[in-house]
């Protein structure tokens, strides 16, 4: 694969550059998803920053680049840094927040996760780098929630 070749979407300023879909991965060996999530501590109200929780898929992090503050099921703030990997299962509700400049972490999802709303409710992307909250349209709360009811999340929009 050559870099920054394949599909991009974002969402309030949430990039997913998806490695594989589920709808690549159906067969025998289940479906699941993989893709690359970017941000930035600019882009600090977005819907992950709210809580969200996958009814039926479970969700691995592994961060890559900067660190994220995940806060799991109304507890507290829990730091996780690079090389650093977190496993949610389904039924957790959770937030993000982009605590560096740069953010970068792997999703991994047991089913239509991170990668699935963020193509579905967002849209493609051009660019290279994480845009500037200015440079992001508007967050269309009517096509979250068709999406949100799709893939089993729960959303607080």
């Amino acid at each position: 694969m050559k870099a920054n070749t394949g599909p991009v979407h974002v969402l309030e300023g949430i990039i997913s550059r998806p490695f594989i879909t589920t709808k690549q991965s159906t067969g025998p060996t289940g479906n699941f998803a993989i893709t690359s999530i970017e941000s930035s501590n600019r882009h600090s109200n977005t819907i992950l920053s709210k809580p969200f929780t996958f009814e039926k898929v479970h969700q691995v992090f592994h961060v890559i680049d900067g660190a994220i503050s995940l806060t799991v099921n109304g507890g507290e703030d829990s730091l996780v840094r690079g090389g650093e990997t977190v496993f949610l299962p389904a039924r957790t509700a959770v937030t993000i927040k982009f605590v560096d400049r740069y953010v970068r972490f792997w999703s991994y999802s047991s089913g239509d996760g991170l990668e699935t709303l963020i193509k579905e409710a967002g849209e493609v992307f051009e660019g290279t780098i994480v845009p500037d909250p200015h440079q992001c349209s508007k967050l269309d709360v009517e096509r979250l929630k068709k999406v949100a009811a799709a893939v089993n999340v729960k959303l607080t929009v």
